[in-house]
This record gives C-alpha cells, structure tokens and sequence, in this order.
C-alpha cells in the first residue's frame, strides 16, 4: 500500500521511525513525514495536530540551545508563530512538499522560527523601554511604520531640525541610546549628560506641540492629556469628571498612576497645577532639585499631570523607536543573502551604523551555527550520571510525586498501585532542564531493572514523559537513556517499604 493510502496512526508511526533513522544515520529522505506533512497543508486537521506534536520538541530542543533574552512563554508565542508561518508557507509553496526529502521543509521551519523570534523580540523590547499596556491604542504604537510615512518623517526631520537635533533622533530616539552613551560616542557635542538631557527635553517639547510632526506619527485627540484643557481655562482647575480622570491615569503608558476613590483623594485631585510644562518633565526625568520635587509631590494634580505628559512623550518615542531599521523579513534576507545588491548595500550601510541591527545577525549567525537537528552516533559513549532526591523535596513516594535533580536536569517521579491479588505499580516520570525547558536531546528509552524480576522497559513520548507499568513490587533502579548520557536513580523501592 502507498504512503498517501496509510491510515493516520501507521503514517505517524512510520514518521516516528523516519525521524529515528535520522538521529542514527542521517538519512534525509522521509516519505511518511513528507505525506504527513502533505496531508496537513491540504488541511486536514488531525495529521496537522501529528506534524506538531512529533516536531514540536525538536523546535524546543534547538531553542533551549540558543539564547534569546526571551522567558519561557514568549518563546512559546515565538514557536507558536513559527508554526502559523510555517503552514502559510506550505499551502503556498508547493516546492516544499514537492519531494520526500525533509531538508528544504525543516530549513523553511527554521526560518520561520528566526522570524518569530527576532518580532518577539522587538516588540519585548518596544513594550518594555516605553512601558506600553495592552491597550488597543498603545498596541497600535507598537507596530511598525509603513514605508512611505517613515520617508516622510524622515524628510521633515531634516527639514526643521537642526544637524545636532537629527544626531540626538538617530541615537536616541531610533537607536535607543541612553545619554551617557551620546557623550561617550560625541564627547564634541555633548560635554556631559545634562547637556544631552536638556537638548532632549526641548526636542520633546517641540515634538509634542508640533502639529505636522503629531499628524505624521499618527497621534490623534486621545493623545492630548489634559494640558489643553487646562490651557484653554487660563489654568483653572481641570473639570473633567474624577472617573474620567482615573481612567486616563490609568491609560498612561510611561508610568501607571492610581488614584484613591475617596471622596478626600478626589478632591484633592480639583487642585489645580500652575508648574511649567518643562519643570514637570523634568521632574518625571529626576532632573529637579529636591526642593521643586518636592513642590511636584505636593500637588496630586501636578504628579499625574507630569506623567500624563511622560506617558504622551513615550508613545511618540515608541513610534520612532528603530524608525530607520529594515523590518525583520528585510534583515533575514539580508543575512540568508536574498536581497538584491541594491537593497542589500543599503542594508549592510544602516547595519554599520545600528548595533540594534548587528545584535540581531550575531543572533541569527548563532542560530545558523546550532543545527536543527543532528544525527547521533548509532552506539554513541555515554555518560552515567547519577540522579539525588532534592532535599527540599524529599516526600513520601506513595501518591506524591517525587523530584529528582542532576547538574543540568530535574526528573518528577510519581507511583500508582494496581489492586490485585498480585499487586502491580505504575511509574510515571518526566525530564526537564533545571529551568522548566524541555531537555535539549531526546531520550531513548528508560528501564526500570529489580534483582529479582525481568527488566521492564517504559513508553516515551516526545514531549520528555514516560511511563513504565506493570511493575511488581522491589527495589529499582530506574535508567534514562539519552544519546549523550544515561540518567541513573537508585534505588527507588516499589511495595511496603515506600521511602527510597
């Protein structure tokens, strides 16, 4: 019977052993993945749920080895990304499946994977720097600038700013520089921080009031903090309701504000605040003397009030954020050598002049650098490594689970009893790294072997779970396989003794 007639599970159980052969021989031709695969982009839903799970672990074993300045679940929303892109690409690019040769379609997934990774990445640190919420607007800040607006806010920059203005854009606004780097790189310029901070602090006060440059970075009236209302009054005391208020406090995206919902807060809230708008910048920078910051701290209005203010001055540096940046299917064609000569020697003259862009290849080439994945030796040497019970964890066995840790690894052990004449155990485990990652390599097999009954050898999934059944009561010592060690605990006592 042909691949494209197998039943599911024998399609998914041949791909399992393709993928074994690999790891002993480096054989690239995979027909039943490649079938697998097949089915999945025509969309059926079943083989794809197959392609994920026999694949996903290799995706967290390739990144475990790779750092990325990325916690756990944005790596799970990068991979999660990569596999979207992936099934995008195969419905559209029927050369990928043309073949049973798996290579092309794992290196299109790795691809994918440096795309989703190098997005999370600027998105992280976009929403980190300028401490942006979840908010529709502040996520509409986030996102890139077309092409065409970006050319157009470059040109009016050089048009009303002077050349020391545009210098202080490129470094800080779309490099992300902090001040004592502008002195270091334009000691000529910038004799010492605060002269940097206060070049910045006119240029952001002319950005806010500038209605062309406003227009152009897409701010709009919800924007506006309450310095209009207040300036249209001749400085009075703000009318907007209380509730209003707090939710636009709320909404700041440099510094939350929270505001008490009694009755003295509020009225505190009706002063009124007559500071200049520079000093209450300042004042969010930590630039006043401690006696006008006091003044500021006084004054409940005059706090929200400056960061009110912080927060507008932030979405508009979030928008210039890496403004001159190529966007990162530019920079990966640039780095997989994809782009015209043109196009790339534009490229390669921002790269020299952005260290954001150099962090970027430098990851992507350490990507490239670590393989997918890699055939093993078919009986390679291991090392025997000994497991410990952590101390901390130390529990009964019976119905608890149990945790177990070597220098790189941590193994949950739990016990079920089968009532019977006979009775019988089940141990059900799994392997992690220390920090929660999946382990980098695949493991083999795990035996659990008594001195006085056979050795029984469990069921492994992919995911770094086991489970091994039917085993009568005794002393074990429990090995897990991998290709490059062999994990060791002993003894682990099944039947009336229950400590091990």
């Amino acid at each position: 019977m042909s691949s494209d007639h197998r039943l599911l599970d024998d399609l998914v159980t041949c791909c399992q052993t393709e993928r074994t052969a690999f790891r002993q021989t480096g054989e690239q031709r995979s027909p039943c993945c490649m079938e697998l695969f097949r089915r999945a982009f025509a969309g059926d839903q079943d083989a794809w749920t197959e392609v994920v799970r026999i694949f996903n672990r290799m995706l967290y074993q390739w990144v475990g080895r790779v750092n990325y300045r990325l916690d756990n679940d944005e790596l799970q929303t990068a991979i999660d990304e990569a596999w979207v892109g992936l099934h995008k690409g195969g419905t559209k690019h029927a050369s990928l499946t043309a073949t049973d040769n798996l290579a092309p379609l794992l290196e299109y997934l790795k691809t994918c994977v440096e795309r989703a990774v190098l997005q999370m990445r600027r998105k992280k640190d976009r929403w980190s720097r300028y401490k942006l919420l979840d908010t529709e607007r502040h996520i509409a800040y986030s996102l890139p600038v077309d092409t065409v607006r970006v050319s157009e806010i470059l040109a009016y920059i050089e048009r009303v700013f002077t050349a020391k203005d545009c210098l202080l854009f490129e470094l800080v606004f779309f490099q992300g520089y902090k001040p004592f780097e502008v002195v270091e790189s334009h000691p000529d310029l910038f004799p010492d921080q605060q002269s940097v901070y206060q070049a910045l602090q006119t240029l952001r006060r002319r950005l806010r009031h500038d209605p062309v440059f406003r227009e152009l970075v897409g701010l709009d009236s919800r924007d506006d903090d309450q310095s209009s209302d207040s300036a249209a009054s001749g400085g009075k005391p703000d009318q907007t309701p209380a509730s209003r208020r707090r939710r636009k406090a709320d909404d700041s995206a440099s510094l939350e504000v929270r505001i008490d919902d009694g009755n003295e807060g509020e009225e505190r809230m009706d002063e009124s605040c007559d500071l200049a708008e520079e000093t209450l910048l300042d004042y969010v920078e930590g630039l006043l003397p401690e006696a006008q910051r006091a003044l500021v701290e006084a004054n409940p209005t005059c706090v929200v009030r400056a960061r009110q203010l912080a927060a507008e001055i932030a979405l508009i540096e979030a928008r210039l954020y890496r403004l001159t940046c190529p966007d990162v299917d530019t920079l990966l064609d640039y780095h997989h050598h994809q782009l015209d000569s043109t196009t790339a020697l534009v490229v390669h003259q921002h790269v020299n002049r952005c260290r954001l862009c150099r962090e970027e290849l430098a990851l992507l080439q350490q990507m490239e650098e670590v393989p997918f994945e890699e055939p093993v030796p078919a009986h390679p040497i291991r090392r025997l490594v000994q497991a410990v019970l952590a101390p901390s964890l130390k529990l009964k066995l019976r119905g608890d689970a149990m945790v177990y840790m070597t220098e790189a690894e941590l193994i949950t052990l739990s016990v079920t009893r089968k009532v019977a004449v006979a009775p019988r155990w089940t141990l059900v485990g799994e392997v992690s790294l220390t920090d929660g990652m999946p382990v980098p390599q695949p493991i083999e097999q795990v035996i659990a072997a008594c001195a006085n009954a056979p050795a029984v050898v469990g069921e492994v999934e992919d995911d770094g779970s086991f489970t091994v059944r039917d085993l009568p009561a005794g002393s074990y010592r429990l090995t897990i396989v991998m290709p490059d060690k062999e994990i060791v605990i002993d003894p682990i006592q099944l039947g009336e003794a229950t400590t091990s």
